[in-house]
């Protein structure tokens, strides 16, 4: 017998030994990106007196379309309350109307270790919140945010509206902000790293101490494009419509403001 010959047998006894690929009835539930995971849903991850949604386990958690919120002001959208957690949009939208105070952050306790990623929030004052909205003592800590585009609103409390806010550490990459909202800021966040942002708002554009700023693009309209302080490093960034300012720590790097 030829040695194709016996090749070919071998290969169609192996593929008859293989179980069927039967799935079985039912939903699958998983994000159809990034693996298995949980919905974020009323029922999955009921909220309570502080938020819509309410994340208590460490996981994946995605949405599976988007979702509208009304909420009373001094809450948020989905609250983290758990280390460990991934927040998975999946290319949908996370909106409230009316305005309220927060998309996504903490509220009851300090989190670490969270990803928030790929879709878009709007008409929250503040799109990914590192502070309680309650409590802004808890703190969100370790975080990776990118891949979303945020649209922020003027807030009814008086919370000044910032896309992405965090005072702890964070790694912000490939996110869009924008607000026309007089007061709007794109990103504040100390001691991170900022990349690949586009940010189009009337404030200040990115808000940094002690941080690495880099690649990014930034439009205001007669606000900072760039409010740089610390032992920051800011480098290959652009900046329209407004002026940059850095203190004596900061060093830059083939930047155009």
């Amino acid at each position: 017998m030829h040695t194709a010959s016996i090749a070919v047998l071998a290969f169609a006894a192996a593929a008859a030994a293989q179980p069927a690929l039967n799935p079985p009835p039912g939903a699958v539930d998983e994000s159809g990106r990034f693996g298995v995971g949980t919905e974020i849903s009323a029922q999955t991850t009921p909220g309570d007196a502080n938020s819509v949604f309410k994340i208590t386990e460490p996981g994946l958690y995605y949405l599976s379309e988007s979702v509208v919120v009304s909420q009373a002001p001094l809450r948020v959208a989905i609250e983290i309350a758990a280390d460990g957690v991934v927040i998975d949009l999946n290319g949908f939208r996370l909106e409230s109307n009316p305005p309220s105070t927060a998309g996504i952050g903490p509220d009851s306790i300090d989190v670490s270790d969270v990803v928030v990623r790929n879709g878009t929030i709007s008409g929250f004052a503040r799109g990914v919140y590192g502070l309680g909205v309650g409590n802004t003592a808890n703190r969100m800590f370790n975080t990776l945010v990118h891949d979303l585009i945020i649209e922020v609103a003027d807030d009814p409390t008086g919370f000044t509206p910032v896309g992405i806010f965090t005072r702890d550490g964070w790694v912000i990459r490939g996110c869009i902000v924008r607000g026309s909202d007089a007061a709007a800021r794109g990103i504040l966040a100390d001691d991170s790293i900022v990349s690949g942002c586009r940010i189009e708002v009337p404030a200040i554009g990115i808000d940094s101490d002690n941080s690495l700023v880099e690649s990014c693009y930034v439009i205001t309209t007669g606000g900072f494009t760039y409010n740089i302080g610390g032992q920051s490093l800011i480098r290959g960034c652009l900046g329209a419509g407004g002026s940059a300012s850095m203190s004596n720590g900061v060093t830059s790097i083939d930047n155009k403001f």
